[in-house]
């Protein structure tokens, strides 16, 4: 078992008040050993075994946005984080 702090990465909360008006509920994640935890919302975990790839990153209303693709054919979306850090994320 690894002993390492999840990675965190969350939207600020300007890009939050633009954001969650139109439907984007889940503002951060964290991802550990075995899942990606979304922030926000009622909150879910997600098991990397029901994910169907690894994630992807691309442009929301102009706001950099990682989407993880599940194993049911949907896809879930954290839209309006730093792009930096949204590019180090999605490539792990």
């Amino acid at each position: 078992m690894s002993s390492s702090r999840p990675h965190r990465i969350k939207r600020s909360r300007l890009k939050g008040a633009l954001l969650r008006p139109l439907g984007h509920r889940y503002w951060g994640a964290e991802q550990s050993d075995s899942e990606v935890i979304l922030l926000g919302g009622a909150g879910k975990a997600v098991p990397f075994s029901e994910m169907a790839g690894p994630a992807s990153l691309s442009k929301t209303l102009g706001f950099s946005t990682i989407t993880l693709p599940l194993r049911d054919g949907t896809a879930i979306k954290i839209a309006g984080l730093d792009r930096e850090r949204a590019s180090r994320s999605s490539a792990r």
